[in-house]
Order: structure tokens, then sequence, then C-alpha cells
């Protein structure tokens, strides 16, 4: 009867028919790595598909003996297992939401049960790896502008030395940057620069000069450049425009 449940049959299969079927289960070292790796990127549309691939090769393609099939069943659940591993490091409520999850897998269910109950695995797990990923990319970008708030009045501050500082590739911090707040980062660290020189220029009575070189320019005409570049008027004007509306 177990077996009948388990293959989802409509009525009773006599024992000596289960013994006819002896294929080995199909789950070769390549295909666990694949899933592993897989899930572990987050990438749930292949994860998907490599599971039902699984289910198809050993269910649909295969007759497989209900020994077999519980084996099959109890490597696919150990390869779950390894996904919550204590030095990948998930939040605690996770963590015990996905043991249970696992540990609700029975190898008496029927194939479509667990077919559902690992694909539901798959899901939770891929979107708990792209949280963790965007909460921690989210820390990077903050890193990455308080370190510049803090370095912009260095003319050597440039993407080359922030990626050096975060330990990161150029190409890594320029495209998360980009990809978190839709601006280059090299823009950026521009509009800080000029930010500050706009609020020395209305508060202080420092020089055009004195402003460009305090704020990372190695001259005042790039800083001119740079300024009109955002703001769309010269340093001066800028300043004579405040000072005569106030």
């Amino acid at each position: 009867m177990e077996y009948a449940i388990h293959m989802g049959a409509d009525e009773l299969i006599r024992f000596e028919d289960t013994l006819k079927e002896n294929e080995m289960y199909y789950y070769p070292i390549e295909s666990e790595q694949r899933l592993l790796n897989t899930i572990k990127a987050g990438e749930l549309e292949e994860g998907l598909r490599i599971l039902d691939q699984l289910f198809v090769r050993n269910f649909e393609e295969r007759e497989l003996s209900y020994e077999m099939a519980q084996q099959f069943i109890m490597e696919l659940k150990g390869t779950y297992l390894k996904l919550d591993e204590p030095k990948i490091k998930h939040d605690d409520s996770f963590a015990e939401e996905y043991k249970n999850g696992v540990a609700s897998i029975q190898i008496t269910d029927s194939i479509m049960v667990l077919r559902g109950k690992f694909k539901r695995l798959t899901e939770e797990m891929c979107k708990e790896v792209l949280r963790k990923r965007s909460s921690t990319h989210a820390d990077t970008v903050q890193e990455i502008t308080c370190y510049i708030e803090n370095n912009y009045g260095d003319a050597t501050l440039t993407i080359c030395r922030i990626s050096e500082h975060m330990g990161k590739s150029e190409k890594f911090i320029s495209q998360l940057f980009k990809e978190h707040t839709g601006e280059n980062l090299s823009d950026y660290v521009e509009r800080v620069r000029i930010n500050a020189a706009s609020g020395l220029l209305l508060e202080s009575g420092q020089t055009i000069d004195e402003i460009a070189l305090s704020t990372g320019y190695n001259s005042a005409h790039s800083f001119r450049r740079a300024f009109k570049r955002v703001r769309g008027i010269s340093p001066s004007v800028f300043r004579k425009m405040d000072n005569l509306s106030g």
C-alpha cells in the first residue's frame, strides 16, 4: 500500500511486482553540486529546472523499486540539509523554518507531494539568498558613500582608491553602486564635491581657488568646469546670485 501511495497509483500493487523494478536511481555528484551551486546563487528558475530534471529522470524515465526511490529521496533530502550548514549563517528564524521544512519530507509521501515540498524549499532558500545578498550589497553601498563623504576633499580620491579601500574590483563596486543608486559612482563623487563647494561659496569667505582645493580639485579650472556641469552656472555666478537674493 505504501508503494502504491508513493507512486501515485490508483490501486494496490502486489509486493512481488515491486521487486521487478530494480534500476539504480539517477543522482550523480555533478547534478548535486550543480543544484547546490545554483540555489546558493539564488537562481530559482535554474534550480527548479534541475530539480524537475531529477524527478523526471528517476520517476518518469526509470522504473525504480520502492527501496531505490526511498534512497534517492534520502540523498536529495541530504542535499537540501547541506544548504543549512552553520557556515552559511542563515537568520535563526529562517533556519528553524527551513529545518522544519526539510524534516517534513517523508519518504512515504507521494511523488507529487515530495516534488512540491522540494520545490517550496528551493523557492524559500533562493528567496533568502537574494534577501541576504541585497542586504549585504546595501551595506556595501552605504560604506562606499560614507567613505566618499569623509574623503571627498582629497584630490587622489578615485574609483581605483575606493575599490582598494573596499577590497573589491573597480568593476564590481561601479556596477553595484549603479544598480543600487541609479547613479554612476564617478558622478556621485563629483556631486558630493560640488554640494560641499556650494555650501562654502554661500557660507564662507574663501576664494574660488581655495574652495576648489578643499573639495578635491587640483585646479580652479577643473573645479569651474565640474561646477558648471553639475549646477549649470559658474561658481562665481552662483555666489553672486545668492548675494543678490539676500
